[in-house]
């Protein structure tokens, strides 16, 4: 559920922090994650926050 108190999370503000935990794991790791980029792929709401 993405209100608390009535209020509806920033669903943008989500998506970018989750591309940004993206690429630090990519950078230490050298591996994508595919969990974060499916939550990714959920919670984005225009074409250009998508990755397919």
């Amino acid at each position: 559920m993405l209100a608390s108190n009535g209020a509806e999370t920033h669903r943008d503000q989500l998506v970018y922090q989750l591309k940004r935990l993206h690429w630090n794991f990519m950078v230490e790791t050298d591996v994508s994650h595919t969990g974060i980029l499916f939550a990714i792929e959920q919670l984005a709401t225009t074409r250009d926050d998508k990755f397919s």
